[in-house]
């Protein structure tokens, strides 16, 4: 992200369903077994059945395809006499600038002509558009998705993991000095961010960014309870990118979501295999197993998780309200403090701790966890909940 916007930019890389599905469980395979072997001899196959098959969804190429009256326009100024004192990467930084002034953040990933018409988008969305000029002109264009720590939010029954993508945009009339080492060539930066305070980051391809805007897609999807789009969008991301963990977990949840539990579970034992310490797939897969009550492998998957460094916050929220619920409070209060070392941002964590100080007996701790719940949400219901709470409290205090 540029020094366009303003903060974080949403990439949805991880999607984690905790939606309610009811489904018979089928005949397993031991988990230990399935992990131990070497690799499994092909991906599973899609339940194309379940899906429609009749939602249309974008070619790779059209995701940076520009109308043919934005083309005229930026080349109108690539050309133009002013623009011939600046070297030919700058120019795209200088053009995007100026055209997108004001440029708004939105938590959807657009195609690159929507984010030049409309003139929001989020990093996704700048990054398509960059790589949409640089192609018009034939600049080389390379990608990194950040390695900042992710953001999480909950929403529709899925847990969103928010990171950032920014472009690298070179310098064509580049040539090395004979006999000169040069560890990086001269380039450009298009990030909503300005300067380089975002630190490394990991290179993504061509095709690893456009499957990276096929998982935005499909997560929008899914959030908006279209199976059909979604199902379509996510196996366009694994045509590109086959073994990417976060395509393969969101094919498994699409088929969750959908009701076949075999095929959802086919998936996440595939990924596995390929990413054993995802701790993404790791709790897809225990929630899938403890809803169908096979609870002594979903202890094996939960005590293996707890050994990770998960910097998902509603893992250990989680945890804590199940120990919560089987009467360990103290136990709770220690996975609600691990969740908020993860994301000092998260309201449900203080409403928990809320909940537990009242249940020991400690209202001033109880009526401050509250307090800060309702100043960090953003939902007006939500905070109208915590302040009736608030009432209660006081007047239980006074």
């Amino acid at each position: 992200m540029t020094s366009l916007a303003r903060q974080v930019c949403s990439s949805f890389t991880a999607v984690l369903s905790l939606g309610l599905l009811v489904a018979c469980a089928t005949a397993p395979r031991d988990f230990e077994a399935v992990t131990a072997e070497a690799a499994l001899p092909s991906a599973p196959a899609p339940n194309e059945s379940l899906f429609a098959g009749t939602s249309p969804i974008p070619e790779p190429e059209t995701l940076i395809e520009l109308s043919p009256r934005q083309k005229a326009d930026f080349l109108v100024y690539f050309h133009s006499e002013a623009a011939q004192s600046l070297p030919q990467h700058h120019r795209i930084r200088q053009y995007l600038e100026q055209k997108l002034r004001g440029f708004g953040y939105l938590e959807a990933t657009l195609t690159a002509s929507e984010a030049l018409a409309q003139h929001r988008g989020n990093c996704a969305s700048l990054a398509a558009l960059t790589l949409a000029l640089a192609d018009l002109v034939g600049i080389e264009t390379h990608f990194q998705l950040m390695t900042t720590a992710p953001v999480f939010d909950r929403e529709g029954g899925l847990i969103l993991s928010s990171n950032h993508v920014r472009s690298r945009v070179y310098d064509p009339d580049y040539e090395p000095t004979p006999g000169k080492l040069s560890l990086l060539r001269p380039h450009v930066l298009i990030d909503y961010f300005p300067g380089d305070r975002m630190g490394r980051g990991a290179p993504l391809s061509r095709a690893e960014f456009l499957a990276l805007i096929y998982r935005n897609l499909a997560a929008d999807a899914l959030i908006a309870g279209d199976l059909d789009r979604a199902f379509a969008l996510s196996r366009a991301a694994l045509a590109l990118d086959p073994d990417h963990a976060d395509s393969l977990n969101l094919m498994a949840v699409i088929h969750r979501r959908a009701g076949d539990l075999q095929s959802a579970e086919d998936f996440y034992r595939y990924a596995i295999v390929l990413h054993d310490n995802q701790v993404n797939l790791l709790s897809n897969y225990e929630s899938l197993l403890r809803r169908q009550g096979r609870h002594s492998e979903a202890d094996k998957i939960e005590s293996r998780l707890a050994r990770l460094d998960d910097p998902n916050p509603f893992h250990w929220l989680d945890l804590g309200e199940r120990a919560r619920q089987r009467g360990s409070l103290h136990t709770a209060l220690r996975w609600y403090g691990e969740a908020l070392e993860r994301a000092p941002y998260l309201h449900e964590a203080y409403w928990r701790q809320a909940i537990v100080y009242q249940a020991l007996g400690q209202p001033d701790r109880s009526m401050a966890a509250l307090k800060k719940a309702h100043s960090l949400t953003r939902h007006a219901n939500i905070k109208e909940r915590y302040q009736a709470k608030l009432y209660v409290l006081r007047a239980d205090h006074n």
